[in-house]
């Protein structure tokens, strides 16, 4: 659980889409943006986690954090058995196995994977 609320730039809030779909045994059929919309209130433009106190004004931030509550890390490393939530993260960490390191100090010899 997080602490405090964290709130980013202005950006629209959008409306999910009710599909009217039944599964098994009456069961709905929820639509990713259903399944979004189950975890996430939106209110003033908000985006609050039912969660926990995260809160941002941007759609696709509040979808990276509700792989925190999911565990949903689509990106797996080929090489071993890590995976991540986003793609940038999954190329930093091949550069672990690579050795690249493509950001140097111009001062000493120190050299890293990502700024």
């Amino acid at each position: 659980m997080h602490s405090r609320a964290v709130v980013y730039a202005a950006s629209p809030p959008f409306e999910a889409l009710v599909t009217g779909n039944s599964g098994y045994a009456g069961s709905p059929i929820l639509s990713p943006r259903e399944q979004y919309h189950s975890l996430v209130s939106v209110e003033g433009g908000l985006h609050s986690c039912h969660q926990c106190t995260y809160v941002t004004k941007y759609r696709t931030h509040m979808q990276r954090h509700l792989s925190r509550h999911t565990g949903k890390r689509p990106f797996p490393c080929h090489l071993c058995p890590a995976s991540f939530v986003q793609n940038t993260d999954l190329r930093h960490h091949i550069r672990i196995h690579t050795g690249e390191r493509p950001f140097s100090c111009v001062h000493c010899n120190l050299a890293k994977v990502n700024l």
